[in-house]
């Protein structure tokens, strides 16, 4: 190339070239869906968030969809630099990193609040009053990945097994092959709409806990880039708080 040609190519790919590439950050999540929380394949609440406040502080994300237990492992070992989704509890907060107030977990930077409820079967044994659980008869279902729900039973002695889909813990429940399902309100609604459970099937009141999710950093990234990860949770609160997100919220059901 004649050395008049070669400058001019030069100086047209420097002008091309952006000055300070926006650095990428890792982000993991299950590769089941959770509405309206994470989808794996489709953007929800919490994807849409998180990659809005990266954006803003001229960064990029990739989102990775591994099963929940092997994210949350890859995500305390440092492999990601982000869970999408995390409900506070104990186990999880020994283990990944929290937006924090002090020395309590910052619910103001939370980005979904949820109730989990009971389900059972119309004319079933199982009673709840807010405090104890009596008559259960079989086993407590809940979904494979929500830890919250896994972590309640074990705290309470209560023998739990995790199923993939809703629609297969419903039909369990009225097989009698299990005495109760716990899981979010919205699904349990969802599935109490199908006429294959309408009427065989109800909601204990009152709900059982209010699960809070957060987008969780892996500990490894928290050390390194800590102003730039409160930096990134403080974002996402304002977003989920903003105008432009409370228009398109329902997108995301």
């Amino acid at each position: 190339m004649r050395p008049a040609l070669l400058a001019f190519c030069l100086g047209a790919c420097w002008q091309l070239a952006p000055a300070n590439p926006a650095r990428e950050l890792t982000a993991c999540i299950s590769d089941l869906a959770f509405a309206p929380v994470s989808y794996p394949d489709r953007e929800g609440r919490h994807q849409y968030l998180l990659r809005e406040a990266a954006e803003r502080l001229g960064l990029r994300i990739r989102f990775a969809v591994e099963p929940r237990q092997r994210c949350v492992e890859s995500v305390a070992a440092g492999r990601y630099d982000w869970l999408a989704a995390a409900v506070d509890t104990p186990s999880l907060r020994a283990r990944l990193a929290y937006p924090m107030h002090g020395q309590q977990v910052d619910v103001r930077r939370a980005l979904t609040q949820l109730q989990v409820v009971f389900l059972a079967p119309v004319g079933g044994t199982a009673s709840w009053d807010g405090q104890r659980l009596s008559g259960l008869r079989g086993p407590l279902l809940y979904r494979n990945g929500h830890l919250a729900a896994r972590d309640w039973a074990a705290e309470r002695g209560v023998e739990a097994f995790a199923s993939v889909a809703t629609v297969n813990m419903a039909r369990m429940l009225l097989a009698g092959r299990a005495g109760l399902a716990m899981l979010p309100g919205n699904e349990a609604d969802a599935l109490l709409t199908q006429p294959e459970f309408a009427g065989r099937l109800q909601r204990l009141q009152p709900p059982v806990f209010e699960a809070v999710l957060f987008a969780v950093a892996s500990p490894a990234y928290l050390q390194t880039h800590r102003d730039e990860a409160e930096a990134i949770w403080t974002a996402m609160a304002q977003g989920r708080r903003s105008a432009e997100f409370r228009r398109i919220e329902r997108r995301f059901d």
